[in-house]
């Protein structure tokens, strides 16, 4: 079988001159969340993977990076509660949960988690600043996955309920994928290789790389996004779109809920 190696050509530009990310989103822990506009059903059901980059404001809470939940079951959700970053996915009540230890600070991070069925089990691996911290495996089918909540970024959401575990900081670059990203075979605790190593980039983000990329939200930095006057992105603006750069949603836009603003906080 070939191997296909990912592309790294860049998918966006900065929305007017300068350096490669000038704007993140910051979101106040109270309501603000980011509506990605659909549920991501047919991604979830099978290999994946989410990517990006956080700044907490406060360390205390229940804080959502990202979050969609059926109900009762079927939930993607990676959340931070004290000094511990977790990821949850479930599917038909089959549930992969667990974390890793994390010191609570206000500096930049990477996460990302890859998600994919291996045998009767889905493996769910996560990894911050580039580094494998976590393996959550489960005896669940990824295929049963199904779930009608969007994504919301800086919060979770429901179907039947208000979201909830509003993030408290800054959310910058949010790329997902329709594979698990490879890290170079490590072992838990070592430093990845392979995709997730080139993303983390030593902790200043550049192009994403295009291969499997289904969703990519530059969060001010991407063409199209706008405060909501219609202008373009300024510091401590209320948002009016962020767009989808690439996929299928390309040229939709996530819809900003109770007014998180750009900042000019960035990783780097």
């Amino acid at each position: 079988m070939p191997i296909c190696l990912p592309s790294f050509a860049g998918v966006a530009q900065p929305a007017s001159g300068g350096a490669f990310n000038q704007f993140s989103v910051s979101f106040d822990g109270s309501n603000d969340s980011l509506d990605l506009g659909t549920p991501f059903q047919s991604t979830f059901t099978s290999a994946f993977s989410i990517s990006l980059w956080y700044k907490q404001d406060s360390a205390t809470g229940t804080r959502a990076l990202f979050g969609s939940r059926k109900g009762g079951d079927d939930a993607v959700n990676a959340y931070i509660d004290a000094n511990t970053v977790n990821m949850w996915y479930e599917s038909n009540n089959r549930r992969s949960l667990g974390g890793f230890a994390q010191t609570s600070d206000t500096n930049w991070h990477h996460f990302c988690v890859t998600v994919q069925q291996n045998s009767t089990s889905v493996n769910a691996k996560l990894y911050l600043d580039g580094v494998y911290r976590k393996l959550n495996a489960a005896g669940c089918v990824m295929a049963d996955y199904t779930n009608t909540a969007n994504l919301l970024i800086g919060a979770r959401n429901y179907v039947s309920y208000p979201p909830d575990s509003y993030f408290s900081g800054l959310i910058d670059e949010v790329g997902i994928f329709s594979t698990a990203l490879s890290d170079g075979g490590i072992s838990i605790d070592a430093d990845a290789g392979g995709v997730i190593h080139d993303i983390y980039n030593d902790g200043v983000p550049t192009t994403m790389p295009t291969d499997n990329l289904v969703s990519y939200y530059r969060m001010g930095d991407g063409t199209g996004d706008t405060e909501s006057s219609g202008g373009a992105p300024a510091n401590g603006d209320s948002i009016g779109t962020i767009v989808d750069q690439v996929g299928s949603n390309n040229g939709t836009q996530g819809t900003a809920a109770n007014r998180p603003t750009f900042s000019s906080t960035v990783p780097s």
